[in-house]
């Protein structure tokens, strides 16, 4: 009797572990797109930008110079840390 009670928790257990994992897997998907989402806008804005300043006038400037590295540096990182495998 006590090993069909424990087969029983055992089974009960086992189904919500595995509702939980189905859960955690979905939202690691929608994670994963919206960081690879991310990572194509940001290079997108960062193309727009280098194509807008031909000449590298704003590029060069302290202030601008600033925001293009720094957007420079974030894709750089994304390129590095994350990769498509699709």
């Amino acid at each position: 009797m006590l090993i069909i009670s424990l087969l029983s928790v055992s089974i009960v257990f086992n189904i919500i572990l595995l509702y939980l994992l189905k859960i955690y897997l979905t939202k690691t998907k929608i994670y994963v797109g919206w960081i690879l989402e991310i990572k194509d806008l940001s290079q997108q804005i960062y193309d727009m930008m280098k194509k807008i300043d031909d000449r590298q006038i704003f590029e060069k400037d302290d202030e601008v110079g600033d925001v293009f590295s720094r957007l420079k540096s974030l894709i750089d990182y994304f390129k590095e840390k994350v990769v498509d495998e699709n």
